[in-house]
């Protein structure tokens, strides 16, 4: 009678490690791939941020910077503020009226003036940005700089009902919104 050889400990144990080895390689193959997709998708509206450059009574502005190689549309720049405890109030909880609209940001550094902001008792001015990419994908960043990926229009985001697209001027002038 012939004998059969069984495999032994070490064959399973091998076996298991290349089974494994490989699934590994195929889920860091896939996470890499989604984690591209991903920065390709984030690429242009990672350039796109907005700050106050003064705000008090008689003047408030913002600079709005887009270092992509690319306009950007639909731009809705809210002013904002953190109060003292640390909340952000967001874009969608304050007066519509403060907000300016733009139909095109072009690359550069703009100034926009916005309407005097009354920074109150423990309460620090930021700026939300929200815009639609030149792929046609919708963005926004809050008060503290997080971009997040919206998934309705800035028009539609901010609940927008009566406005005109501003536009800007060369970035050299002292305002850069006409509306």
């Amino acid at each position: 009678m012939a004998s059969v050889d069984h495999p032994n400990v070490t064959d399973w144990l091998t076996g298991v490690g290349t089974v494994g080895t490989l699934l590994f390689a195929v889920v860091t193959l896939a996470w890499d791939q989604w984690q591209r997709r991903r920065d390709r998708k984030r690429l242009q509206a990672d350039q796109v941020s907005a700050w106050f450059i003064s705000s008090n009574e008689d003047d408030s502005a913002v600079t709005i910077l887009n270092t992509s190689g690319a306009p950007v549309y639909q731009v809705v720049v809210s002013p904002v503020y953190m109060k003292g405890d640390g909340h952000l109030f967001d874009g969608r909880q304050l007066n519509q009226t403060r907000r300016r609209t733009i139909g095109v940001l072009p690359p550069g550094q703009f100034r926009v003036s916005v309407d005097p902001f009354d920074n109150g008792m423990l309460r620090h001015p930021a700026v939300e940005i929200a815009f639609t990419d030149s792929s046609g994908r919708y963005w926004c960043r809050s008060g503290l700089g997080k971009l997040t990926a919206l998934r309705k229009s800035p028009v539609t985001y901010y609940n927008l009902d009566s406005f005109g697209w501003g536009t800007v001027d060369m970035p050299e002038s002292k305002s850069a919104i006409s509306t």
